[in-house]
Order: C-alpha cells, then structure tokens, then sequence
C-alpha cells in the first residue's frame, strides 16, 4: 500500500476516534517502509482530538513542529476546535500564543472556532 491508502484507513478510524487501531496502522506502516507525511499525521491529530484525548494530540503537534511540518493553520485548526469541544481552554490560549509567536495566519475557519470557543466560555 502507499500513503495515500494508509492515509484513508488512517482517517476512517480517526473519524470515530479508533486510535488504537490507527496505531497499528503506522506500525504497520513503518514496518513497510512508508513514512507518515503531514496529511496522515494531521489526521492522528484529529483522530486523538475526536476521542478527546488532546494532550496526546498536542504531542504528535509538538512531533510535527520538531520535524518542521506545520505551514498552516489547518492543523491549528485542527487542535483548536478539539481544545474548544472538550473544555479544554487552557490549552488553546497556549496554541493561540503559539500561532502568534511562529507568525502562522488564522484562517476564516479559524475565526469560527474562535468565535465558538469565547462562546462556550461566555466572553463574546
């Protein structure tokens, strides 16, 4: 298989918060000599945050800034909507702080979760 297939199964258990099965996915992977890339690790990313598990999602981030893969702010995106739907504000005001240090642009998308985050913490 290629990335692009290990991509997809990896999506399809992050999309219902499998990550058990989504690691062995990159086991098995790494076993056939296929490297993770931005997309796939992205959805690792979303995978954790869908089971609520965002400080292990935080550090595949942290993995992925360490290996200078994070552009956008897609994978911001990402962590923040995950930090927003599971109360965790502390840790998005740390990644708002980040976005703002490495210069990386908010989105339009970024502006919704935005809005939806003081929302839920009634500072709209």
């Amino acid at each position: 298989m290629n990335i692009v297939v290990y991509s997809a199964v990896i999506d399809a258990q992050a999309r219902v918060g499998a990550m058990e099965r989504a690691s062995d996915i990159v086991a098995t992977m790494e076993a056939d000599g296929v490297k993770l890339d931005v997309i796939s690790l992205s959805t690792i990313v979303k995978g954790y945050c869908v089971k609520g598990d965002v400080e292990r999602a935080f550090e595949v981030f942290r993995d992925m800034q360490r290996n200078n893969m994070v552009k956008d702010s897609s994978v911001y995106n990402t962590l923040l909507d995950g930090c927003t739907r599971n109360n965790r504000f502390d840790l998005a005001d740390t990644l708002l702080e980040d976005m703002d240090k490495r210069d990386v642009k908010p989105s339009n998308f970024t502006m919704g979760i935005l809005v939806k985050m003081w929302g839920r913490r009634r500072q709209l």
